[in-house]
């Protein structure tokens, strides 16, 4: 990707690790500095041996992000990169029609809030929210709330690392009627991308004032997930809950906390993604040639034997 270093600082909308901070994360790996600028140029060059893959799509910069999110594992980073670009031959619809500023995308931000807390927690995580703002079922879509959950995930990806993620759900106003559109061959895709490309330790996942129904549709997506991130979802019935597991001083305001208002960093969040433009514009057809693979992948394909919607959800 072209300025790299001009889209990261164009909008701040994330404070980057500072200097020490860093030096902290890549000594939780084991990684030095000599080292890491060789495991660039080694993946480099076996990037450069894969005519499945676009080579210079990618620059130095966001491989060496995407190897300290991979723990150092260069093998790890392989999978990685080569997954980011097979994912969007399979799973196309995630990756078609991702103008920011399109209108069903700009009618999505004033329906769904979306943001990045700005400042990390003293564990180096990076917290995110996602809220309805206007709770009205048909302004809603959930097909357009992953496809922009992953453009911000393509975001974060090429940002500097952080040591891990902890996203905050909340589910207020949420209807059984807001995930009609959603059937659990759906869901899977949707979690089947987000293993494959977002490499990334989650630290937690919180589902803030869950309805009646949530406890079903938990129950799904944990079953997608590994038993390690599934044990790590929790939910929370109030902000004193929540409190005990994310930091007061990054939270917003209107979540008992000491950052700026949700509405506020939703916006900023908005400018964020919409400085990105150019880049989902110029991407939206980069993925992998699978005519020219070399050798043969596993099948990674989702199985469409999974059917139904959650509008057969029975509610207790």
């Amino acid at each position: 990707m072209k300025n790299q270093r001009l889209l990261e600082n164009k909008v701040k909308a994330m404070q980057h690790p500072t200097e020490e901070e860093a030096s902290r994360i890549l000594a939780a790996y084991g990684i030095t500095k000599a080292g890491l600028a060789r495991d660039v140029a080694n993946i480099r060059a076996w990037l450069e041996k894969q005519p499945h893959l676009p080579a210079d799509d990618i620059d130095d910069v966001v491989i060496e992000r995407l190897l300290v999110r991979c723990k150092n594992s260069v093998v790890m980073a392989q999978c990685r990169l080569d997954d980011m670009y097979t994912v969007r031959s399979d799973l196309p619809e995630f990756y078609t029609d991702r103008d920011p500023l399109a209108p069903r995308l700009q009618q999505l931000f004033r329906v769904v809030g979306l943001c990045v807390m700005p400042r990390l927690t003293s564990d180096l995580h990076r917290v995110s929210l996602i809220r309805l703002r206007d709770t009205a079922v048909e302004n809603f879509s959930v097909e357009l709330l992953i496809k922009l959950t992953f453009m911000g995930q393509d975001v974060v990806i090429r940002e500097p690392p952080t040591m891990g993620d902890c996203l905050i759900f909340d589910a207020r106003g949420y209807e059984l009627a807001h995930a009609s559109g959603a059937s659990p061959l759906f869901i899977r895709k949707a979690v089947s991308h987000v293993r494959r490309t977002y490499p990334a330790r989650v630290a937690g996942i919180h589902v803030l004032f869950p309805p009646v129904f949530a406890g079903r549709i938990i129950n799904i997506v944990k079953s997608f997930l590994p038993d390690k991130i599934a044990s790590r979802i929790y939910t929370h019935d109030s902000f004193d809950s929540l409190l005990e597991h994310v930091p007061q001083d990054v939270l917003p305001s209107d979540y008992g906390g000491q950052e700026r208002s949700s509405d506020e960093l939703c916006e900023l969040w908005q400018e964020k993604l919409v400085s990105y433009r150019e880049y989902f514009l110029s991407t939206e057809k980069v993925r992998s040639n699978e005519v020219l693979r070399q050798e043969k992948r596993k099948d990674n394909s989702i199985s469409s034997s999974l059917d139904g919607s959650f509008r057969k959800l029975d509610i207790d």
